[in-house]
């Protein structure tokens, strides 16, 4: 009997899914290259290249919300100095749409904003300087701003990739045999430690009985030199993590058990050379180091120990180094 795959999907929010209590790649990634440490310091600020990507990960898999999650605008230019007073008026969380003058008098005081000015003609000079940006965050309310020229280069990258030669593999219309799910999510075991994914796209054709994974990239290196950043973000952790976890969660069940699951495949895309590549991930490549990893994850969360890789400590923390190791790239 033919059953939706999303049956078998956790169906939370991306806000509850972030809370799931179980191993993903980013934490697996995080603790390869920064340590033990990582389980418990807090993310990083996300960068302008991660914030790009995510805007083109929107337009591919999330395009009906992509109203509520960005205002795009012609950003107006301000004076630096306007600009420090709104970052620190934002990192004391200070509304300077409400503010009166007295506590704004007392703000930029303390910003050393013209304070050889009277208190009535800096703020005066400053409710003119910040007007207009603060007109656009006000419209923008918990919606990310993004500028006209950056939303322009993302939506040229997701023309490009929904028009390119491998289109028609990757972005088949919907019928009756074939279904389409977007940032779907799983959850599994690997050695009795729960691990969790959340695919960009997931195409299950069930006349085939084939499933396709996608996971969508935006890559500053070309298109062709993706081996690049697959290994030096270990995106080859999430090609396998993420194909293990769907195996496992589908081969109990009698329909899905008949199905092929495809190579996962990562869509790579730059927002200048426009030549978008679709790499299959190849079958038999298996790596222990996320393996192994997952395991002395486990034994920081039940030691509380967060200084060390176990391992690191069974050596007493002497260690040879491998300098014929290629796999690190720096």
């Amino acid at each position: 009997m033919r059953r939706p795959l999303i049956d078998f999907a956790l169906n939370l929010s991306e806000q509850d899914y972030r809370k799931y209590k179980a191993i993903s790649y980013s934490r697996i990634k995080s603790y390869l290259t920064k340590g033990a440490g990582s389980l418990i310091a807090e993310p990083d600020e996300e960068s302008e290249s991660m914030a790009f990507g995510k805007l083109v990960d929107t337009l591919l898999t999330q395009r009906d919300l992509l109203d509520s999650l960005y205002y795009v605008v012609d950003i107006p230019n301000v004076p630096p100095k306007v600009l420090e007073v709104i970052n620190i008026a934002e990192q004391s969380e200070i509304d300077l749409n409400t503010i009166d003058n007295d506590d704004l008098d007392s703000l930029l005081s303390s910003a050393d904003y013209y304070n050889n000015y009277k208190p009535e003609t800096r703020i005066k000079k400053f409710r003119e300087d910040s007007s207009e940006l603060l007109r656009v965050t006000s419209n923008a309310g918990n919606r990310i701003i993004v500028t006209t020229s950056d939303f322009t280069e993302a939506h040229t990258l997701f023309k490009s990739i929904i028009t390119a030669p491998f289109a028609e593999v990757y972005f088949p219309e919907l019928t009756d045999d074939i279904e389409i799910f977007y940032q779907i999510q799983f959850a599994a075991y690997f050695n009795g430690i729960k691990v969790k994914c959340m695919f960009d796209k997931i195409i299950v054709n069930h006349t085939k009985k084939y499933i396709t994974l996608i996971d969508f990239k935006t890559t500053s290196d070309l298109e062709i030199d993706f081996i690049k950043p697959l290994f030096k973000f270990k995106y080859y952790i999430q090609a396998e993590l993420y194909r293990y976890i769907l195996s496992e969660v589908l081969d109990e069940d009698s329909y899905y058990s008949e199905f092929t699951i495809s190579p996962f495949t990562f869509i790579v895309g730059n927002k200048v050379n426009l030549c978008p590549i679709a790499w299959e991930y190849p079958l038999d490549a298996n790596h222990t180091d996320w393996m192994n990893a997952i395991k002395e994850m486990d034994i920081n969360f039940n030691t509380g120990q967060f200084k060390y890789y176990p391992s690191t400590l069974d050596n007493k923390a002497i260690l040879q180094l491998n300098i014929n190791d290629k796999s690190r790239v720096f």
